[in-house]
């Protein structure tokens, strides 16, 4: 059966391509939404939900994935605006343990099934000086990521501790996806 991923990630069609060697990518254009007060489980499943909404009206046949990630201390944080956007956010984070959570979709489009679903895992930043935090905004891609890091970048040298799936804190819980694409 065809399988969609409705992602522009580059690090969900290297995990996706781990499990699934041949699979379609339509990238969704959709806007997304979140409410900054709202349960961020629920935004995450909202947002890959709405994403895939939007994929499965362009295609009839095959399994669809989409997949929202999110990183939550206190509040939901997503992708910083800037750099000192940045730096504020991973400031906020060193030392202590935040939550990524990543909302996962799929439908079998020739019989309209679905699933909607979450994955959190626990991450644990070292504590970090001001001038190391610098440092790490000086070599890392950090502006295309919830929370200013990725771990399979230079992102891993921030982290102390990751407790979950590793693969959802890059933005596919491969374990989770591998199931809720069994059932339907």
């Amino acid at each position: 059966m065809k399988l969609i991923l409705g992602s522009g990630s580059a690090r969900r069609k290297e995990l996706l391509a781990g499990l699934y060697p041949e699979f379609e990518v339509d990238r969704p254009t959709v806007e997304e939404k979140v409410d900054p007060l709202g349960d961020p489980r629920i935004e995450a499943m909202n947002c890959a939900m709405l994403k895939g909404l939007e994929i499965a009206a362009k295609h009839s046949r095959g399994k669809l994935i989409s997949c929202d990630t999110m990183v939550y201390y206190k509040r939901l944080i997503g992708k910083p605006k800037d750099r000192a956007d940045a730096f504020d956010i991973i400031s906020q984070l060193q030392g202590k343990t935040h939550q990524v959570i990543t909302g996962v979709y799929v439908k079998n489009l020739e019989t309209g099934a679905s699933l909607v679903d979450y994955e959190v895992s626990l991450v644990t930043f070292r504590e970090m000086s001001s001038r190391e935090i610098e440092r790490y905004l000086d070599q890392a891609d950090y502006l295309d990521k919830a929370g200013a890091y990725a771990i399979q970048e230079e992102g891993r040298d921030l982290v102390k501790e990751i407790i979950g799936d590793v693969n959802n804190v890059i933005g596919l819980p491969t374990e989770k996806l591998q199931a809720m694409l069994d059932a339907i």
